[in-house]
């Protein structure tokens, strides 16, 4: 199931930039936050009417903001924690770099046209999806500990082969620039649902709570790597390749010193 999430969670970012530009194309720039606020609207009322509350009432937390502001300073000051929801959203954001690159990576490092942005969404999104397919039939078939190796050399291969490739070549070409992006979305969509499963399991009352908090600090990673690396990176092949070498190792190395923690 939780695969299933994930596959969501990853397809969003790769289809929203391609949906923005045909909305864009035939409807002007303000179609966007139009299609934003009329989506949201349908979101509200499908989680009103078919959306129902699991949890049994004895075991729900009141909507009362000390209580709730209690548990997220609970979370929110327990290191261990926050290095785990840290570390996985660097693993989950390195992508991010491409994504929120693509433009420049399409037109002026690929030297594709404006209408190639399937070379790097249509890849990325394939890896998503067999990804989180195979995460969810080896949910029965092999143990965590397992498919979080494969996985974690997944990341590994696929990071190596994107900085050797673009080290050993200054004119980047397709399928070759974009096949270590699609072992990468592919390792990761087999890791994140183990991983996020075991952020939320860290405060088993408050699942709820530790699944928004680690929720929310995916999609922050995502904004800030976006906002305030990418602009450094994305003019260079080489450099993209690197800063997401870098940030996958750190997000890597941030987890497994809170699972050391952990096991201590």
């Amino acid at each position: 199931m939780m695969s299933l999430v994930m596959l969501c969670f990853g397809l969003g970012p790769a289809i929203a930039p391609i949906l923005g530009g045909l909305l864009q194309t035939h409807f002007g720039w303000r179609s966007g936050f139009y299609f934003l606020t009329l989506f949201s609207c349908v979101l509200l009322a499908l989680c009103w009417k078919a959306l129902p509350e699991t949890l049994p009432a004895s075991a729900r937390t009141p909507l009362k903001i000390n209580v709730l502001g209690k548990n997220y300073l609970q979370a929110l000051r327990n290191r261990q924690f926050v290095a785990m929801a840290l570390g996985l959203g660097l693993m989950a954001g390195s992508n991010s770099l491409y994504i929120t690159s693509a433009p420049e990576f399409i037109i002026n490092i690929l030297h594709l046209d404006a209408t190639s942005y399937g070379w790097l969404f249509v890849p990325h999104i394939s890896g998503i999806m067999l990804g989180s397919a195979a995460a969810s039939m080896l949910a029965t078939r092999m143990s965590v500990a397992t498919q979080s190796k494969m996985a974690y050399v997944g990341l590994l291969l696929a990071t190596t082969l994107n900085v050797s490739y673009n080290l050993l070549t200054d004119t980047p070409s397709v399928p070759w620039a974009v096949i270590p992006i699609t072992i990468y979305a592919f390792s990761s969509a087999l890791l994140m649902p183990i991983k996020s499963i075991e952020i939320i399991n860290f405060f088993p009352k408050t699942k709820g709570l530790t699944s928004s908090l680690q929720s929310f600090s995916q999609m922050f990673m995502f904004a800030m790597l976006a906002g305030m690396l990418v602009p450094l990176l994305f003019h260079s092949a080489k450099a993209l390749a690197l800063g997401h070498a870098v940030c996958t190792l750190l997000g890597m190395a941030i987890w497994y010193s809170s699972t050391i923690k952990k096991a201590a």
